[in-house]
Formats: structure tokens, sequence, C-alpha cells
């Protein structure tokens, strides 16, 4: 299967935009294409993301924007492959 992969913060990271879209996404693909799709739901807690965060920002270094934060955590979290 391809996996797709979408990352959500916070509390309630089922009813994120981003991980609906993926969903309605997901489903659209599965009707035109006969390839398996497997879409992983990563869910990153607040305290996860807090206690990551220097790290993060090491590793983001010189960009120090907010935006540069929200993407680059989304790409490390997903680059884990850990979800469900």
């Amino acid at each position: 299967p391809i996996d797709l992969l979408t990352v959500a913060f916070g509390a309630s990271p089922d009813e994120a935009p981003d991980r609906l879209t993926a969903r309605n996404g997901l489903s659209e693909l599965s009707s035109l294409s006969a390839r398996r799709w497997r879409l992983v739901e990563v869910d990153v807690s607040f305290p996860m993301l807090q206690r990551r965060r220097e790290q993060l920002e090491a590793l983001l270094a010189p960009a120090r924007t907010v935006m540069d934060l929200n993407i680059g955590a989304a790409l490390w979290f997903a680059a884990r492959g850990v979800g469900r």
C-alpha cells in the first residue's frame, strides 16, 4: 500500500480541518484508483510538541518563524511514521 500521512496537533485531532480533508482525500483516491492506500493518522498533543520544541528549533535554524516551526514539526512527526 501507499502510505498517506496526516499530522494533527492538539486535544481533538479528529476534528482538525486537515485531518478531515485527509480522510476525504483518501476516500476520493480510493474511488479513482485500484491502488491500495493507507492513511496514517499522527496525533501530536501539545505537551508532546513542547517536549520536542527545542530540538525542532535547533533542526530548523536559522529559520525562526512560527510558520517554520509549524511546518517543520508536522514534517518531523510525520517522518517518524508513528500513528494509527
